[in-house]
Protein backbone atom coordinates (compact mmCIF):
# COMPACT_ATOMS: atom_id res chain seq x y z
CA UNK A 1 0.00 0.00 0.00
CA UNK A 2 1.62 3.40 -0.97
CA UNK A 3 0.68 7.04 0.26
CA UNK A 4 0.72 9.67 -1.75
CA UNK A 5 1.65 12.02 1.66
CA UNK A 6 4.88 10.49 1.90
CA UNK A 7 7.95 10.26 -0.44
CA UNK A 8 11.23 7.98 -0.87
CA UNK A 9 12.63 6.64 2.72
CA UNK A 10 9.58 8.59 4.53
CA UNK A 11 7.97 6.67 7.11
CA UNK A 12 4.89 7.41 8.80
CA UNK A 13 5.69 8.51 12.64
CA UNK A 14 4.09 7.41 15.90
CA UNK A 15 1.70 9.45 17.48
CA UNK A 16 2.13 8.84 20.87
CA UNK A 17 3.86 6.64 23.45
CA UNK A 18 0.61 4.58 24.04
CA UNK A 19 0.72 4.04 20.25
CA UNK A 20 4.30 1.86 20.53
CA UNK A 21 2.15 -1.31 22.30
CA UNK A 22 1.38 -4.29 20.24
CA UNK A 23 -1.64 -4.91 19.38
CA UNK A 24 -4.25 -5.89 21.56
CA UNK A 25 -6.99 -7.23 19.34
CA UNK A 26 -5.35 -10.89 18.14
CA UNK A 27 -7.62 -10.23 14.63
CA UNK A 28 -5.32 -7.80 14.16
CA UNK A 29 -1.82 -9.54 14.45
CA UNK A 30 0.25 -11.96 11.84
CA UNK A 31 -0.88 -15.48 12.86
CA UNK A 32 2.15 -16.42 15.64
CA UNK A 33 3.38 -13.39 14.92
CA UNK A 34 5.44 -14.89 11.25
CA UNK A 35 4.75 -11.80 8.58
CA UNK A 36 5.26 -13.41 5.26
CA UNK A 37 7.20 -11.48 2.46
CA UNK A 38 7.98 -11.30 -0.87
CA UNK A 39 11.10 -9.12 -2.36
CA UNK A 40 10.41 -7.90 -5.84
CA UNK A 41 13.25 -8.14 -8.87
CA UNK A 42 13.55 -4.47 -8.25
CA UNK A 43 15.37 -4.67 -5.06
CA UNK A 44 17.28 -7.62 -5.82
CA UNK A 45 21.23 -5.77 -5.23
CA UNK A 46 20.22 -5.30 -1.97
CA UNK A 47 18.86 -8.34 -0.66
CA UNK A 48 21.48 -9.23 1.73
CA UNK A 49 20.91 -5.95 3.88
CA UNK A 50 17.28 -6.30 3.64
CA UNK A 51 17.76 -9.94 4.85
CA UNK A 52 20.29 -8.28 7.67
CA UNK A 53 17.94 -5.37 8.93
CA UNK A 54 14.89 -8.89 9.31
CA UNK A 55 17.56 -10.58 11.20
CA UNK A 56 18.17 -7.44 13.43
CA UNK A 57 14.29 -7.11 13.59
CA UNK A 58 14.26 -10.76 14.91
CA UNK A 59 16.69 -10.24 17.52
CA UNK A 60 14.38 -7.47 19.31
CA UNK A 61 10.76 -8.54 18.63
CA UNK A 62 8.76 -11.67 18.73
CA UNK A 63 8.34 -10.64 15.16
CA UNK A 64 9.23 -13.02 12.54
CA UNK A 65 9.58 -12.14 8.29
CA UNK A 66 9.55 -15.38 6.69
CA UNK A 67 9.66 -16.42 3.13
CA UNK A 68 6.04 -16.06 1.23
CA UNK A 69 4.80 -19.55 0.08
CA UNK A 70 1.31 -19.21 -0.26
CA UNK A 71 -0.13 -17.54 2.11
CA UNK A 72 -3.18 -15.05 1.32
CA UNK A 73 -1.94 -12.34 3.05
CA UNK A 74 1.65 -11.14 3.05
CA UNK A 75 3.95 -7.75 2.57
CA UNK A 76 5.88 -6.91 -0.93
CA UNK A 77 8.95 -4.85 -0.31
CA UNK A 78 9.88 -3.19 -3.79
CA UNK A 79 11.54 -0.05 -4.99
CA UNK A 80 8.86 2.49 -5.21
CA UNK A 81 7.82 6.16 -4.25
CA UNK A 82 6.51 6.39 -0.92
Amino acid sequence: MQNPDLFGGDMMGIEGPEDRNGIPWEMFRWPDAKVPYVIDASLKQHMDVIIQAFNNYHSTTCVRFIPRTNQPDYIKLFAGQG
